[in-house]
């Protein structure tokens, strides 16, 4: 990722209604290693959607719980995960 597109996500964090999550690649048990999901659940206003992004081809978004239902279980089990603990070295005393 880019610095532009790492603080386009932090900004995009600040929101109230809007959560964003990212793993590193090596979090074990990752239920979504190697690709991004996005999803969108609106309540009684619309069924919930789930999207994932191709490479090539059409992308799909998917409306019906057969096919977003496990995106979202994907999702679910994700968030369930530990945070990755901070590589960051610990301040040094001046």
């Amino acid at each position: 990722m880019t610095r532009g597109q790492i603080l386009h996500l932090l900004q995009l964090a600040e929101r109230p209604n809007l959560t964003v999550q990212a793993l590193r690649r090596d979090v074990p048990n990752n239920p979504i290693l190697g690709g991004s999901l996005s999803t969108l659940d609106l309540g009684d206003a619309a069924p919930r959607i789930a999207f994932s992004p191709v490479t090539y081809g059409p992308s799909t978004y998917h409306d019906q719980e057969k096919e977003a239902g496990p995106m979202f279980r994907a999702l679910d089990r994700e968030r369930e995960l530990p945070p990755p603990s901070s590589r960051r070295s610990p301040p040094t005393s001046s």
